[in-house]
């Protein structure tokens, strides 16, 4: 018997909290709708964030449904890929044409929680990251990442970039 593929949120270095239990009956009762009515338009089923596991080969892409990165200055979210080595830009949706992002050579510049929840580190809490070069060039500076923390938090793994502090401010939700 095989042994079970590693999940995404075993390997990373971030802190992912756990979702609290109404946020996760409300997940499961979106996705099921979500579920059934793309089993109904084209039978793939909704993309989702949690559970996600390693793929065996290290070079072979982990599926980053959530997250997108722009350019400073540009209006244009480009989705991103990854694998366990290296993550890229898939510009034109070819892979052919996709530009290789050297995150090693970025840093954090920000990190700001699209929502605020009382538990901002969830695997499927939505962030923007603002990268700079650590080196003072030019290539991909101003970069900006939005996304799922989870899949952010796989990013900061390969490029090895330190978790960021929560923002100063109120945390307000229901949950």
């Amino acid at each position: 018997m095989s042994e079970p593929r590693t999940q995404i949120r075993d390997y990373v270095e971030w802190t992912i909290e756990k979702t609290p239990r109404i946020r996760v009956v409300g997940r499961y009762a979106a996705y099921t709708v979500g579920y059934l009515v793309a089993i109904l338009v084209d039978a793939s089923g909704p993309a989702t964030v949690l559970n996600r596991r390693l793929p065996d080969d290290p070079d072979d892409s982990v599926d980053m449904y959530r997250t997108q990165a722009r350019r400073a200055g540009s209006s244009v979210w480009i989705p991103v890929q990854a694998s366990r080595r290296r993550a890229w830009l898939d510009v034109y949706d070819d892979p052919d044409s996709c530009e290789t992002l050297d995150l090693q050579v970025l840093q954090i510049r920000g990190a700001t929680p699209l929502r605020r929840w009382r538990h901002p580190k969830t695997e499927d809490s939505r962030w923007r990251v603002r990268l700079a070069c650590r080196d003072g060039g030019t290539e991909n500076d101003g970069l900006e990442l939005e996304g799922a923390w989870l899949e952010l938090a796989w990013l900061a793994t390969i490029g090895g970039w330190p978790e960021p502090e929560l923002p100063e401010g109120p945390r307000t939700s229901p949950v």
